[in-house]
Formats: C-alpha cells, sequence, structure tokens
C-alpha cells in the first residue's frame, strides 16, 4: 500500500512538471508567432525558444529605439 502511494504521488508529479513544461513551450510559440517568427524557426527545447524570444523581442525593441530618435531629431 505504501509502494502505490510513493508510486501515485511520483506519478503525479511528473505530470504536473510535463504539464507546467508544455505550457511554458506553448505561450512562447504563441508569443513568437505573434512576433512573425515561422513555424520553422520553432523548434527546439525550451532554453532554444526562449533565445529566439529574446533575440527577437530585442531586435524589435531597437528598431522602436531607433524611430523614437529619428522622431526626436
Amino acid at each position: 500500500m505504501l509502494l502505490y502511494t510513493v508510486f501515485s504521488l511520483l506519478g503525479i508529479g511528473i505530470v504536473l512538471f510535463l504539464y507546467d513544461y508544455l505550457e511554458k513551450v506553448r505561450k512562447i510559440k504563441n508569443r513568437l508567432k505573434i512576433l512573425g517568427v515561422p513555424p520553422q524557426k520553432q523548434k527546439g527545447g525550451l532554453s532554444h525558444l526562449r533565445e529566439i524570444l529574446y533575440d527577437k523581442e530585442m531586435e524589435l525593441s531597437e528598431k522602436s529605439f531607433l524611430v523614437s530618435e529619428e522622431n526626436d531629431i
């Protein structure tokens, strides 16, 4: 009975971990889709997707900064 309880808790933990991981990936992929990144580039693990998202957001912020600088002149 104790063994059953341990394995049940372990199984629940694994399911929750996978659900959390997949939710994070889904949110990042949705954000990348909104930013215009093609689906072919949206492959890889969570860390790779975070790098792509960071690069894209930095690119857009640089463009925004340059446009605001031009408007100030």
